[in-house]
């Protein structure tokens, strides 16, 4: 995941990031918040994988 796909968003906009379990659960979500944008749900698919759930914040 790249912090680019974030910044392109308007603000106020909502983007569904897909991350593997393990790491990314942990560091992905965590990165989010100290960029200042929102963390609307964390999914789990139960196959491995999560569905972040992020709205963007103002610049």
């Amino acid at each position: 995941m790249s912090d680019d796909s974030i910044e392109e968003l308007e603000e106020g906009q909502i983007i569904s990031i897909k991350m593997n379990e393990c790491e990314p659960v942990q560091n992905v979500p965590r990165s989010i918040k100290e960029e200042g944008h929102q963390i609307l749900k964390l999914i789990d698919n139960q196959d491995g994988t999560y569905d972040l759930i992020v709205k963007r914040a103002g610049d």
